[in-house]
């Protein structure tokens, strides 16, 4: 998966996997624990998800999950692989699914037979599922997930209005809630509505630091900005691969010190929202004396 996908699926796959369980793999989990999740035979793989279950009715497996945003010809055997590796490692039932967030209908095999064997994993897609579900949901992290799911008909706009309310009600805290902005600005990409997205996300009357957040990310899709207007932060920590190194850091510094002046987050917090080293967060406070 491209980085901006799979860091945010890292990112809250422990809050999405118990509701994901039941509504998409008709698992009914009573309990998870770790294991291990770096493969090493001849070759490392390390798995999106990867936990040992017991069921409701107390079955044992090792449950593995990999999310994919694109169709993968070679899906099936690479589902294969690590079939045989956890297997040989646990000793264990091993349970596997992928989960498909593209736009386009997955085309992936999900069965591969030779002599003396027959391996088959099962594969989900969000967009065959009704969005209704997952915007009811109480978890944020399940809430964003609606945006890559089936529409039925609705027209998109609405569909992300609904997911913006649902957000605002179920967020903790106002940092979660930059964060999952931010999220979701991400992930509509893939349904091609970024677009639409940013201007719902632009025209909620949210604080200040939330606005700051949506530029930065706004940013970062449309390249490196020439400076920033009335204050406000467009570029954004990546930038676009052509914008040179000097803007970058610059668009970086004003994100950073917008932040600062809200005199609501730590360095700490700002160095985990945006990415930038809280070294760097800490350099540009004092060179502000903020």
């Amino acid at each position: 998966m491209p980085n901006d996908y799979d860091k945010i699926i890292r990112e809250n796959i422990e809050a999405i996997i118990l509701p994901l369980a039941g509504r998409l793999f008709e698992l009914d989990i009573k309990s998870m624990e770790e294991v291990p999740d770096e493969l090493q035979v001849t070759l490392e793989r390390k798995p999106d998800f990867l936990k040992r279950i017991t069921t409701r009715d107390n079955q044992n497996a090792i449950l593995h999950i990999e999310f994919q945003s694109t169709n993968d010809g070679g899906m099936v055997y690479r589902m294969l692989e690590y079939y045989a590796l956890l297997l040989r490692k646990h000793r264990s039932p091993i349970i596997q699914f992928v989960v498909y967030l593209g736009r386009e209908k997955p085309m992936m095999d999900t069965t591969w037979s030779a002599i003396n064997i027959d391996f088959q994993y099962t594969l989900r897609s969000l967009r065959d599922y009704d969005y209704q579900n997952l915007v009811a949901s109480d978890v944020p992290e399940e809430v964003i997930l609606a945006v890559l799911s089936d529409f039925q008909d609705q027209p998109p706009e609405e569909i992300i209005r609904l997911i913006l309310e649902k957000i605002v009600q179920v967020a903790p805290d106002e940092l979660k809630l930059q964060r999952y902005l931010r999220q979701l600005g991400v992930l509509s990409k893939l349904r091609s509505l970024q677009p639409l997205t940013l201007e719902k996300i632009d025209n909620m009357p949210i604080e200040y630091d939330i606005q700051t957040d949506y530029l930065f990310m706004k940013g970062k899709e449309a390249g490196i900005k020439e400076g920033v207007k009335e204050g406000m932060a467009e570029g954004m920590r990546e930038g676009k691969r052509e914008g040179k190194k000097e803007g970058k850091e610059e668009e970086q510094t004003k994100v950073v010190v917008n932040m600062l002046k809200s005199k609501r987050l730590t360095h700490a917090q700002i160095a985990e929202f945006t990415g930038i080293a809280e070294k760097r967060i800490k350099q540009i406070a004092q060179g502000h004396n903020l």
